[in-house]
Formats: structure tokens, C-alpha cells, sequence
């Protein structure tokens, strides 16, 4: 195999690996659901329109900013389950 398609396969893995871990944090677990608007600073689950990684928060409380909860405890907590 040449370099050029040992380089082509690696970043196809590699694409391919990021986006499965991707999708599997947008998928709550059982028993969970996403609460929005309850992240503390550098303490999210998943990105936002303004990063693509959990732990990226910059403030607490941001509205866009999530984390997984059980189910039914979100709104309590003063969470929404849906962004403004």
C-alpha cells in the first residue's frame, strides 16, 4: 500500500470513529434524558453551537449547555428539556 493511501484509510478510521462517538453522546442512555440550562462551568455532557466537546462550558447555567439526567428530574432541578 502506498503512503498516500495508508494516509487516505487512516483519516477514513479515524473520520469514521469521531463521528460514532458523536452520535452515541447525543443519544441519552436508559433511564436519562437532557436537561438543559443546569451545567456547571467545564462540566457539560456534549457540545453546543459554540464548541464540539463536553467540558467546554464557560459559564454556569448557560441555557445551551446540557448534561444527562435521570428522566423526570430535569425540570425540577430548574433544567428544560428543550433550548430556548
Amino acid at each position: 500500500m502506498h503512503l498516500s493511501e495508508t494516509l487516505a484509510l487512516s483519516l477514513l478510521v479515524v473520520t469514521t470513529l469521531s463521528y460514532a462517538t458523536e452520535e452515541d453522546m447525543m443519544t441519552p442512555p436508559a433511564g436519562m434524558e437532557r436537561c438543559y440550562g443546569i451545567s456547571k462551568k467545564a462540566n457539560n455532557d456534549c457540545g453546543t453551537s459554540k464548541h464540539a466537546c463536553a467540558g467546554k462550558a464557560i459559564k454556569d447555567n448557560d441555557p445551551e449547555e446540557w448534561n444527562f439526567v435521570k428522566k423526570g428530574t430535569c425540570v425540577p432541578e430548574g433544567g428544560k428539556l428543550v433550548t430556548d
